[in-house]
């Protein structure tokens, strides 16, 4: 910027030596206003016009003597039009620097010939009328100007334009404010650092207000302020990137994410984008720019995402993904101790009666106590998950102090612990239910895959809920085997419910023949076979009980204790309950088209707990006697009481809904459950079967006969019928009281449709 107080100097200088020239002319020349044309001589003139500051001088009554061409173009005013003027600032507008405009007695001029001394005053003036936009920005300093005599001789001003100067120095006012105000509206943290020693050069003020530091807090954590404030755990990660930072071109970034602790002492997440901002002579990187986003809320939920993908969002317990990692490492941890992990699949029994008894949220009140029984039970360093329904998974953390055999041991405990702390009831509104658990337990090393590893600690819960449930049972070796058996089972029902439902489809059955269809040519290992059920006062038949069997290819039988609860497991009981009751009605239907004596026997069919409650049940009956042919009173399910008891509400309409229809309802194996009489208040139950339990005691065990007893007088007293299964010998056939009817091996075994056929012919024809 031009010194406009030094080029004020030079043209005082000038001007006093002219003066002096014009003071020895001035005597010589008349007085008055003559005295008023007097100039500058040409060489002065042309020094003036050539300076780029702008010279006004006047006389002593303020008329314009002198004014150069910089001063002409900053004013806009012409030379022609200014000096028809008496004083200059009538053709100007004058502003001050805080903006107010300027009378004609405050111009510059006029003030220093009162005597004013003006030194670099801020101005902003243009031609009189102009808009604010056309004001030029100057820099004035006057002096008044005396001759040796002291007499006034005018005023000299130096007029610097500093318009765009000034103009440039609002630019930058409004770009560091414009930028001030994005800093402060931003919640990124920016900042400079020094990668060499890692000082803070420079960073936002949202330091202070977003993490509650002050500047004093900030000053005495020195100059490497993120590693004071930084997690520990990431001081390496940004040391790190701050040597990669060093190796990257201009304009490339640097991505990572660290933590930071505020002024509270909590910890918050950034993601920092680093690139450089300054380099030397040499090229290397001086300054880091870096911004710093806070992703706090954004990890949180990402952490909490991750925490549902790994957890029961139920009870809060590891799922089976979290639960395989944890295996897996807990395995990793068992080769590196020489020890063994100890796995148990826990199933809860009882579960279901809980659910349908008080809906999904008595289930759930239950489940969430089992896992915190199991909580408190275990401890910390063990897993404990839940995988689906009722089931929960405990993984006991290895101790390489503890032997194979005290492992073992510590395993069993760990299960007996559970079973203690799960049979305590759980209230649900005010109800208390119980439940148990059945605990499969395998041991794993290092070698062992995990997810093989959990599948053997659930073949183990199976075992132990076939004994007899709440109890435990431990894999062993033979398990190959049984799990070679279950699989050969559950391969042969399959193939056979798909041949036998292909041969239904595909065969009409015969009409008009003396042997019931069935009778042979199967090409089916699944059959159906029929025990009948004798009157025992008359020896009348009076009906059958359809019973299933299953021959695998070889011929072996396998047993109906074997493939039924199996049947259950896999999912095929439904279909298989649904393949005998067709079977049984058709098979009856037909024995009564045969022999019209045969019309009065009825069939008796098992039903699972899991049929009981399918929602089809009802349809599947209606369909089976719709397509027989054969009447609803002739039709009887068999219901266990376990099966009773875990009937809900759906299934207890259900049953009322197929009473209605005619068909009977009997409960089996009566006296070996819980809520006998309960059911028989509650079903409009037609008939009892006394288990085979008692009836083997008799005659000499005398709580089974007193058992006996009171069952068939209290079916006597209720009018609903009564069987007596398991009669195999005459004694105890004489020993059951008057009025019962009765079946067992004594009477007649199981046989298939065309041996019924003769047997029935050949007992009708002995009476």
């Amino acid at each position: 910027m031009t010194d406009g107080a030094g080029i004020g100097r030079r043209v005082r200088e000038h001007l006093a030596r002219t003066r002096a020239r014009l003071s020895a002319r001035a005597r010589a020349r008349p007085k008055g206003p003559a005295a008023r044309d007097a100039r500058p001589d040409t060489f002065s003139t042309a020094i003036l016009e050539a300076v780029n500051v702008g010279v006004l001088a006047c006389d002593a009554d303020g008329r314009i003597v002198l004014r150069n061409a910089a001063q002409r173009r900053m004013s806009g005013v012409s030379g022609g039009d200014l000096l028809e003027h008496d004083h200059v600032w009538t053709r100007l507008r004058i502003v001050s620097a805080e903006g107010a405009e300027m009378e004609v007695t405050s111009s510059p001029l006029l003030r220093a010939l009162d005597g004013e001394e003006l030194q670099d005053v801020s101005l902003r003036f243009g031609p009189a009328g102009c808009a604010d936009h056309e004001l030029r920005d100057v820099l004035v300093t006057a002096r008044r100007i005396t001759a040796e005599d002291g007499t006034l001789l005018g005023a000299v001003a130096a007029v610097t334009d500093v318009t765009s100067e000034r103009r440039a120095q609002r630019e930058l006012q409004a770009s560091v404010a414009f930028h001030d105000a994005v800093l402060a509206a931003t919640p990124d943290l920016i900042y400079l650092v020094d990668p060499a020693t890692n000082a803070i050069l420079w960073i936002s003020r949202n330091v202070f207000e977003g993490y509650g530091y002050t500047a004093e807090q900030l000053r005495d954590m020195g100059s490497d302020i993120v590693a004071a404030i930084a997690h520990p755990d990431d001081i390496e990660t940004l040391t790190r990137a701050n040597r990669q930072i060093r190796e990257v071109a201009d304009g490339e970034v640097v991505r990572i994410r660290f933590r930071v602790k505020d002024a509270g002492g909590e910890y918050r997440w950034l993601s920092r984008q680093v690139t450089p901002f300054a380099r030397d002579a040499s090229g290397a990187v001086t300054q880091i720019l870096g911004i710093a986003q806070d992703i706090t809320e954004a990890v949180t939920a990402e952490e909490r995402i991750l925490a549902a993908s790994l957890h029961d969002d139920l009870t809060g317990l590891p799922n089976r993904r979290l639960l395989l990692d944890r295996l897996t490492s807990a395995l990793s941890r068992a080769a590196r101790n020489g020890a063994h992990v100890a796995i148990l699949y826990c199933d809860l029994d009882g579960f279901k009666r809980v659910n349908d008894t008080s809906g999904h949220r008595g289930g759930d009140t239950v489940l969430i106590a089992t896992a915190e029984r199991l909580r408190a039970t275990l401890r910390p360093e063990d897993t404990i998950a839940r995988l689906s329904g009722d089931e929960f998974v405990v993984v006991l953390e290895p101790s390489p102090q503890r032997t194979p055999d005290q492992a073992r041991i510590d395993a069993l405990r760990a299960a007996d612990r559970i079973q203690g702390a799960v049979r305590e009831p759980v209230a649900v509104d005010g109800v208390q239910h119980y439940v148990t658990v059945s605990i499969g337990i395998t041991f794993a090393d290092a070698a062992a895959d995990p997810a093989e590893a959990l599948r053997d600690a659930d073949r183990a819960m199976y075992r132990a809920k076939s004994r007899g449930k709440n109890t435990s049972a431990v894999y062993d070796d033979t398990f190959t085997a049984t799990i070679a058996r279950r699989a050969h089972i559950e391969g042969t029902l399959r193939a056979a419910l798909t041949r036998r439902a292909g041969a239904l489809r595909g065969a009409a059955r015969p009409t008009g023949v003396t042997v019931p269809a069935g009778a042979g040519g199967d090409p089916s290992a699944l059959t159906v076979v029929y025990q009948p059920i004798l009157d025992l006062t008359s020896t009348r038949v009076v009906g059958v009980e359809a019973l299933a069997r299953l021959h695998d290819d070889a011929g072996e039988a396998i047993g109906p204790d074997q493939f039924i609860p199996l049947a259950e497991e896999v999912g095929l009981i439904a279909e298989l309950g649904r393949h005998v009751l067709q079977t049984a009605c058709q098979d009856l239907a037909d024995l009564h088209a045969v022999t019209p004596a045969w019309r009065h026997l009825s069939v008796s069919v098992n039903l699972s707990a899991r049929q009981a409650a399918r929602s089809d049940l009802v349809h599947d009956l209606t369909t089976a006697l719709t397509r027989s042919g054969l009447a609803p009173h002739l039709l009887t399910l068999e219901l266990t009481e376990t099966a009773l008891l875990d009937a809900g509400p759906a299934t207890m309409a259900a049953l009322h809904t197929i009473r209605a229809h005619g068909i009977k309802i009997d409960i089996d194996d009566f006296g070996t459950g819980y809520a006998s009489l309960r059911y028989l208040a509650e079903l409009p139950v037609t008939g009892v079967k006394v288990d085979r339990s008692f009836t083997a005691g008799l005659p000499h065990d005398r709580i089974s006969a007193s058992i006996v007893t009171a069952v068939t007088g209290l079916a006597r007293d209720l009018h609903i019928d009564c069987v007596v299964e398991g009669i195999e010998t005459e004694e105890q056939l004489q020993a059951l009281p008057p009025g019962v009817n009765g079946q067992g091996f004594l009477l007649a075994r199981p046989m298939p449709p065309a041996q019924l056929a003769r047997f029935l012919q050949h007992h009708h024809a002995r009476q």
